[in-house]
């Protein structure tokens, strides 16, 4: 018993030593943590969504790039070669350039290929422009197919046609199918054209043309035309491209060593 409780006086417990918080504060201290964790987590998605549509760009990007080295590629490994036709006027079979080049299609050999690059067997391409999905703009496709020789593909060419201005017969070619194994290589275009570059004489000495009617040379060049069906965010889009073809030989010469 100490001395105040001896002379009868009453003294409340000093409370100061005591440790704690009040309910108000602890609410704005849960307030505060709240609004802490909602920040972050907005930050967070942000950030997810700038990598998102970064990597989204970049894919774009890689595959517009792809898609350039491919027809690159693919043009510029074209293979010389020869095809047999079908009965012309005289009811003969003659061979032919294994060429057929339109603005909407184009048909050739090449040592390239999507699923050997170029470390594989011969492929005859064949190049078409067809409607898009829903019919909305139009899509580039590629059939690849082996190509084994002159007498591989006879039905390629059914014969030969007059064409207005053009001395010599002009080569028919069956039409191209496309399908389930065509690979799509642009897509969502407002348009795809090719021009053919054709040798002039002097002063002109050459000119782009939409349909290649000469048989016994190549074309100087190819050109594929594409303009994508919408405008995106700044990036690389399918454009212009053009393809020298560097090839002097004559088609109906045999070379020996």
């Amino acid at each position: 018993m100490n001395k105040a409780q001896r002379n009868g006086e009453y003294r409340p417990p000093d409370i100061r030593s005591q440790a704690g918080v009040t309910l108000l504060e602890l609410l704005v201290a849960v307030s505060l943590v709240a609004l802490l964790a909602v920040g972050m987590a907005f930050a967070l998605r942000i950030s997810l969504a700038g990598s998102s549509k970064a990597q989204s760009r970049i894919m774009d990007n890689r595959r517009v790039l792809g898609v350039e080295r491919v027809l690159r590629h693919e043009v510029a490994d074209l293979i010389p070669a020869l095809t047999i036709c079908g009965p012309d006027s005289k009811g003969s079979m003659a061979p032919t350039l294994l060429f057929e080049g339109a603005a909407d299609r184009m048909r050739l050999a090449s040592a390239y290929s999507l699923s050997e690059a170029g470390r594989g067997q011969p492929r005859l391409l064949e190049f078409q422009v067809i409607p898009g999905e829903n019919s909305q703009g139009v899509r580039l496709v590629v059939n690849e197919r082996l190509y084994t020789g002159i007498g591989s593909r006879n039905s390629l060419c059914t014969g030969f046609t007059s064409v207005p201005g053009v001395s010599a017969a002009i080569p028919v070619f069956a039409p191209i199918e496309t399908g389930p194994s065509s690979f799509v290589l642009a897509d969502k275009l407002a348009f795809c054209r090719m021009s053919y570059e054709e040798p002039r004489p002097a002063p002109e000495l050459s000119r782009w043309v939409p349909q290649w009617l000469h048989t016994n040379t190549w074309p100087m060049a190819v050109r594929f035309e594409m303009e994508p069906l919408t405008r995106s965010s700044p990036g690389l889009e399918l454009s212009t491209v053009t393809v020298p073809l560097h090839i002097t030989r004559d088609p109906y010469q045999e070379y020996r060593e």
